[in-house]
């Protein structure tokens, strides 16, 4: 999973400063999260620790993460078949499309990455 699979901006945030406390071998909980989110300038942008009291209260536990995670991945991977799809479509209705280069252009890799534990 990768901070762009998230399609809300302050989600994908909290996970960058999640992933930031993880490569540093620090807790991950609320005022860590909080403090790393504030590091990066973004925290008042998140929703402040509002937001992030309402994340926990939303989420009862954390184990089933993966569970979570791989709803994540699977929402980013249909947004970009969405995409995908868009742009063909686009290609298709101009008057006279070159269709070796839309051929090319249309094949063009989806998924890019799988969720993997980062204790796997």
């Amino acid at each position: 999973m990768k901070p762009d699979d998230f399609y809300r901006e302050r989600n994908r945030w909290c996970y960058e400063a999640c992933l930031e406390l993880l490569n540093r071998s620090e807790a991950i909980n609320q005022v860590t999260v909080a403090h790393e989110l504030d590091t990066m300038n973004v925290l008042e942008e998140v929703g402040g620790s509002s937001y992030l009291n309402q994340v926990v209260a939303v989420v009862p536990t954390s184990v089933h993460i993966e569970y979570y995670g791989r709803i994540v991945h699977r929402t980013a991977t249909m947004r970009r078949l969405i995409t995908v799809a868009s742009d063909i479509a686009e290609i298709g209705f101009k008057d006279d499309p070159d269709v070796d280069s839309f051929a090319g252009r249309s094949r063009r890799p989806v998924v890019r990455h799988s969720f993997r534990s980062p204790h796997a």
